[in-house]
């Protein structure tokens, strides 16, 4: 169980030898043939699949050094070479990060971040954000907001927002950005509720890499609403973005740096936290769908899919 909690049990789909080839192969840098691999042993960068808290993640391994793997996290395991091996056995390094689901959120968790939440609604309520029509608009406008509407390049989104932190996020129709009051109330934003600041902390402890939540922006998606293809680059600082669901599941498309590119879907549960960060940072990517009737029966709330979405702006 990597990423879990310590003494956890030694579990190998295959075979010792399997694993003694693996070891060698990181030791030296060399193949050693392993006849019940499905895969040929130049590929054993991209068979190895792990559970991390609970998460089963794709590994592709970045860096092999003697004793220790840099690793990133990629959805979609493949179907055979599964293990499920200690830290303590590879002393594996994880601050080389990809993008991937880092954490699974137990009930009780979910729970305390939903009622930390609403109860600063009041003083941050939701407000609605603009949204680019087919990439036109928003981000690349030349400041004149009746052109914008005139042309039909930016609509309101179907979703509302609010934000927690020292920063907000706010996209009105002439440029979206980071402001460091609420857009209805001009007052400055709450604080992150601890519960959530925790959660990044154990990420960025887990995975190795100094992180300074300055944002907390809530994205309220109900039933029949989405947000098209975009990259996150107002920040000033290249560093991972962290997100947690609530609710109900959603369909989360994560593609390349090209807008038109190819996608992967990965469903989104409540309780997942996402991560993408390093090469993947500034990727394109969309909530497709919320899919109904998904959310955990001992989360009251309405039939709504909930994500905070952590960064750090500075």
């Amino acid at each position: 169980m990597v990423g879990g909690s310590g003494g956890e049990a030694f579990s190998l789909i295959g075979s010792w030898c399997e694993l003694l080839c693996l070891i060698l192969h990181a030791s030296t840098r060399k193949s050693f043939p392993c006849p019940s691999l499905h895969r040929p042993s130049e590929h054993w960068s991209e068979a190895l699949t792990l559970v991390v808290d609970g998460a089963r993640s794709h590994v592709k391994v970045c860096t092999w050094g003697i004793g220790e793997i840099s690793t990133g996290l990629r959805l979609h395991p493949h179907t055979h070479n599964k293990y499920t091996i200690p830290v303590s056995l590879l002393h594996i390094r994880k601050e080389t990060l990809m993008y991937g689901i880092v954490k699974r959120l137990d009930i009780d968790l979910q729970k305390q971040i939903l009622h930390d939440c609403g109860s600063l609604l009041s003083a941050a309520p939701l407000y609605s954000n603009y949204a680019p029509r087919r990439g036109i608009g928003r981000r690349d406008c030349s400041g004149n907001c009746e052109t914008c509407f005139t042309g039909g390049n930016v609509r309101m989104a179907t979703y509302k927002n609010t934000s927690f932190g020292s920063w907000g996020y706010h996209a009105p129709p002439c440029g979206s950005r980071y402001v460091q009051e609420h857009p209805t109330t001009g007052e400055p934003f709450p604080p992150i509720p601890a519960s959530i600041l925790a959660i990044c902390k154990d990420v960025a402890d887990a995975y190795g890499f100094e992180y300074e939540a300055q944002s907390a922006y809530l994205s309220y998606y109900p039933l029949g609403s989405s947000i098209g293809r975009h990259q996150d680059y107002e920040e000033k600082v290249n560093k991972p973005v962290i997100s947690i669901s609530l609710g109900g599941d959603g369909i989360f498309e994560f593609g390349g740096l090209e807008r038109f590119g190819s996608y992967e879907d990965i469903m989104l549960h409540s309780g997942d936290v996402f991560i993408f960060g390093g090469e993947h940072r500034y990727c394109y990517h969309s909530v497709r769908k919320v899919i109904p009737d998904t959310q955990p029966a001992d989360l009251i709330m309405e039939p709504v899919r909930i994500s905070i979405t952590i960064r750090q702006y500075e």
